[in-house]
């Protein structure tokens, strides 16, 4: 600061100079708040204080001298020097006043010696900052460039492990199953669990630690009967972690429970408790859940989580089932597959089913842990699972993600066959003198589905929940088996004995139907008293539960469609636009509609020796000339292959009138391509089709005699000179919703 500002040059001696001199040493000195300043000459200068603090900042950016401590105390002489606070580790910098060394005496900590903060002691070491990353929010800290922090990621990336893990345990666990290895199973729940029943008069004592009493049968155990039955895996060790009225909390706090099972797989089933007067809300249901699974995993388990299961409440919509829906959104984060309970006994009369609102008797928890060993069975424990929606067609041998199949025995051999009844040519053969069962499950995502099979030899099927066990106790447990869920749609469901699959052998034959979305089991078996058997295929067709029937002819009201089968003769087709010449009619063939065909065991199912067990098709016959003939196609004679074929209305004069025959007919084999045919083994196998000609019922033998599918051939004799012209034909008759193929009952 200048006050005069003469601008005598240096040296003058002029009063005004020697004030202005005084001045500007006066800033040069004592000022403390500006860096700078301009002398008498106009130029800025720097303060002692601007001069200071730039010398400071030059000593900082050299690096810090450390000294010991506040505790043992030290006298610091530059700005760069900073001293430890040994109680915490941090060290720490004088940013107060420099006029003097700064002394700290022994004994002394920051806060006695100025304080901490701008201007007084500042922290420059990464101490503070150590310990609050160490800290369990430390990773919340830090941020990354997404947006997220990086406890976010670990977060995700913790649970992507568990989830690997998981996904991992539960193919081993798949493979065991198939191997017909044992898998060890704990079943950790509450009441549904453990098998709670108070009020059925078959109940038992209570068990495996639970307090209530318990119903003859709960799910556990028939989960792994069934398991064993059907596939030939057993279930050791078998552990049971359920007790009445506990929460997922109580599960997880239990101090008995704070070691592995050493299981292979842990099921867990908790919900209903948990939003009841026992529980502490969604969000700790959610926490101890998670908690479950990950410790769980953490033991080596695969785990399961199943929904709570509601029974008659669900009509209700009691809270636990919406907090089953975010337990599922938790399942899948950890690749968890997921057992829907509710589903199981939906489809059912609830008064034979369950001992009170929300608990099972006997045959709600049999069917419940049915249902449960069929989701293991089918493959539902992978994530590449997908359901049965459409039709499916397996045979044994084939591997696929949706229908799995189990070899109970181990025995059931696989093999190809030029006498096969379907395309792959594979058979699979249950041995004679042995007990063998085959088992497909699934998950139907459908209300109902007809099962058909091409099979031969004296073969037990089943595919209903609730007719394989059942103690008995009371005469409405029979009542048990699925059904439509709208009354007037009652389907009779009966357990299956025996069939005698003898006869007609190649063509499809309808076995039955199972009803209800969820998972389905169907078993093919023999016992060791009979002789060979043999399954080629197995079709599950989908369908409206009201377009669907229990057995072919078995009494009640069949819903079907109609269907017609056309054929234009001579055909236009491959002419390039060149008129055909007109032919006489004299034969043809068209496939047999559904309604032609009979029920029963061997040869029954061919309508004989009972010309009733048929039906009736309606034949309509067209020419270019105006001609038309309807005609009824109906069996009339007992053992014999003739159907009668009566015209009922024509433009044609009665002289005029063809006489036409019908019989049953399937096509001949026709090899393509022989094996070996072109050297050095190839093709290395037969390539052949049943395009070669027709044969006659009255001609069919051997084991592959419907393999070329059921027709019916017409043939056509004229009175006097047949008429030469352009042909349209159609067959008409009913079939179920959506058949492929025509198939013979099996009953």
């Amino acid at each position: 600061m200048t006050t005069y500002k003469t601008m005598n040059p240096l040296g003058s001696s002029s009063p005004q100079d020697l004030y202005d001199n005084a001045e500007n040493f006066d800033h040069l000195s004592n000022d403390l708040q500006n860096e700078k300043w301009k002398d008498r000459l106009g130029r800025d200068r720097k303060t002692w204080y601007g001069i200071e603090k730039q010398s400071n900042q030059a000593m900082l950016n050299y690096g810090y001298i450390t000294k010991k401590s506040f505790e043992i105390g030290a006298t610091l002489d530059t700005p760069n020097t900073v001293l430890q606070l040994e109680s915490n580790g941090e060290f720490y910098r004088w940013d107060g006043d420099w006029s003097q060394p700064k002394v700290v005496p022994p004994g002394s900590t920051p806060d006695t010696t100025g304080g901490i903060g701008p201007g007084k002691w500042v922290g420059v070491a990464d101490a503070s900052l150590r310990g609050e990353l160490a800290s369990d929010t430390g990773a919340g800290m830090i941020g990354v460039t997404d947006g997220r922090t990086v406890q976010d990621w670990l977060v995700a990336s913790d649970s992507a492990s568990y989830r690997a893990q998981n996904i991992s345990k539960l193919a081993a666990v798949d493979y065991q199953l198939r191997s017909r290895s044992n898998i060890g199973v704990c079943f950790l729940g509450d009441s549904i669990t453990a098998g709670l029943d108070q009020t059925s008069s078959d109940v038992i004592p209570p068990q495996d630690g639970d307090w209530a009493t318990r119903a003859t049968m709960n799910y556990p155990y028939r989960f792994a009967a069934f398991l064993k039955d059907k596939s030939g895996c057993t279930v050791s060790p078998f552990v049971m972690r359920a007790i009445s009225g506990y929460t997922a909390k109580n599960a997880y706090e239990k101090p008995e429970w704070q070691t592995s099972p050493s299981c292979d797989v842990v099921i867990i089933n908790y919900g209903i408790n948990d939003s009841g007067s026992n529980g502490t809300g969604i969000d700790d249901y959610m926490m101890y859940m998670e908690k479950l699974i990950r410790q769980y995993i953490e033991w080596g388990c695969a785990v399961v989580i199943s929904t709570p299961y509601a029974g008659l409440r669900g009509a209700y919509s009691p809270s636990w089932l919406q907090w089953g829906r975010r337990a599922r959104m938790m399942a899948t984060i950890y690749g968890c597959p997921f057992f829907n309970s509710f589903e199981t006994n939906l489809m059912r009369h609830g008064g034979a089913v369950q001992s009170d609102q929300h608990h099972m008797n006997s045959m709600g928890y049999s069917i419940f842990g049915e249902k449960l060993a069929s989701m293991f069975m089918a493959g539902g424990l992978l994530e590449s699972y997908r359901p049965v929606a459409n039709e499916y067609t397996v045979w044994p041998g084939m591997v696929n993600d949706s229908i799995g199949l189990c070899d109970a025995f181990g025995n059931v051999s696989t093999g190809m066959s030029d006498v096969a009844y379907i395309r792959p040519k594979v058979i699979g053969t249950m041995p004679a003198a042995a007990d063998a069962m085959i088992s497909f499950s699934f998950y139907l995502d459908a209300e109902a589905a007809h099962i058909y099979a091409k099979l031969n030899g004296v073969i037990k099927t089943n595919y209903t929940n609730g007719t394989e066990w059942n103690n008995n106790a009371k005469t409405y447990y029979s009542q048990s088996a699925d059904q439509a869920v709208s009354y007037g749609m009652e389907k009779n469901r009966q357990s299956q004995t025996a069939t005698d699959y003898t006869g007609v052998q190649g063509a499809s034959r309808f076995i039955g139907r199972v009803i209800g979305r969820g998972w389905h089991t169907i078993s093919f078996s023999k016992v060791a008293s009979g002789g060979s058997a043999y399954l080629n295929s197995l079709t599950v067709q989908p369908i409206p539960i009201g377009m669907s029937v229990e057995q072919m002819w078995s009494g009640e009201e069949e819903r079907r469609y109609k269907v017609v089968s056309a054929k234009k003769i001579p055909s236009p087709a491959g002419m390039n636009g060149v008129l055909p010449a007109a032919i006489t009619l004299t034969t043809f063939m068209l496939r047999a509609p559904q309604s032609i065909l009979g029920t029963g065991d061997a040869w029954r199912a061919l309508a004989r020796p009972y010309n009733y067990n048929s039906g009736h098709a309606k034949l309509i016959i067209t020419n270019s000339l105006g001609a038309y003939i309807e005609c009824l196609v109906l069996k009339t004679v007992a053992d014999s292959p003739m159907y009668t074929v009566s015209i009922l209305n024509s433009t044609l004069e009665s002289a005029a009138r063809p006489t036409i025959t019908c019989q049953l007919a399937t096509r001949k084999q026709n090899t393509i391509v022989a094996a070996d045919s072109e050297g050095e083994r190839q093709p290395w196998v037969r390539i052949d089709d049943f395009n070669g000609g027709t044969q006659l019922q009255s001609q069919v033998t051997g084991d592959s005699a419907y393999t070329g599918g059921v027709f019916m051939v017409f043939n056509l004799t004229w009175p006097g000179t047949a008429p030469s012209s352009y042909w349209n034909i159609e067959l008409e008759g009913s079939d179920w919703f959506g058949n492929s193929e025509s198939a013979f009952g099996a009953f």
